[in-house]
């Protein structure tokens, strides 16, 4: 790759032509992969960039990509649009769904992400330059101080087509990242939602997880990114009971918690995800959670 960064990549970024063109050259040495566990299950690969190329990173989320106008419909970048605010968009409609975009950082091409840069009006040299400053690997690094912003962005074309065919039902729709949510007055299966969704999803290149496809009715406790709102009061009950149960078994003597790293890592992962939920219970889980280790 011999693209030359323009004056203005170089002034966006703080650094001269030469630094730029090093980091590039070795971006794919530039990345540490760690596991890390999912409220949901399972993990998921985090690469975390070396801080030379953070801090870089870091500026490109800063003066490039938190100038672009995000689509109302975006959750997951900010604390007022947390995964509390998503669960309450939907919790006063009677019917609800959750779509699930399959392994959707891995499958943020490059040639997506450059899409995002040509936009905003860059040169071919510094589309690439900042394509390659944000991937590796062909794929959309997890851990990326830049890949949450760019991930929120892939799809808002998706967003506009989807919202506009199911506004006539008087439905809502939100997205957090990679998963979608639509609630409404009437039976979501009747209206072919995941159908819309799909097509949509398909469009720009993406898989829906039709294993993590799920449909509420009324009388149901819906659940929307993990949240379930209750009396207007947030809970996330998949969630707490696991930390619950995994913190009762530490007590009991059935696990050593202590001795286990990866299930120390897990809880720290969950409670970290009941913090945004409830700063009470969460402390009152990280009590426990102290004495056991």
């Amino acid at each position: 790759m011999h693209a030359i960064p323009s004056a203005h990549l170089t002034s966006l970024l703080s650094c001269s032509a030469r630094e730029i063109s090093h980091l590039v050259r070795n971006r794919k040495t530039l990345y540490r992969k760690e596991e890390e566990p999912k409220p949901s299950g399972g993990v998921r690969i985090i690469r975390k960039p070396h801080p030379s190329l953070k801090v870089v990173q870091t500026r490109i989320l800063r003066n490039v990509l938190e100038r672009i106008t995000l689509n109302p419909h975006i959750y997951g970048l900010s604390a007022s649009k947390g995964v509390v605010a998503n669960a309450k968009k939907h919790s006063l409609k009677r019917f609800g769904a959750c779509f699930d975009v399959r392994a959707y950082f891995p499958s943020v091409r490059p040639e997506m992400v450059a899409t995002i840069f040509r936009t905003q009006g860059f040169s071919d040299d510094d589309v690439m330059i900042l394509t390659a400053l944000t991937t590796t690997d062909r794929q959309l690094p997890q851990g990326a101080p830049t890949s949450n912003y760019i991930a929120a962005l892939i799809l808002s074309d998706a967003d506009r087509r989807i919202v506009a065919k199911i506004r006539q039902w008087g439905c809502a729709y939100t997205r957090y990242f990679d998963d979608i949510s639509v609630s409404g007055p009437i039976d979501l299966r009747s209206l072919s939602i995941a159908q819309i969704v799909e097509q949509e999803v398909r469009h720009l290149g993406f898989e829906l997880n039709a294993g993590k496809t799920k449909y509420y009715t009324p009388g149901t406790l819906k659940t929307f990114t993990g949240v379930s709102i209750i009396g207007g009061a947030p809970f996330a009950p998949a969630i707490e009971k696991e930390i619950d149960q995994l913190l009762t078994d530490a007590e009991l003597g059935r696990n050593d918690l202590k001795a286990n790293a990866r299930q120390q890592k897990r809880l720290l992962g969950l409670m970290g995800f009941l913090k945004q939920i409830s700063v009470p219970r969460y402390k009152r889980a990280r009590r426990r959670f102290g004495k056991l280790t």
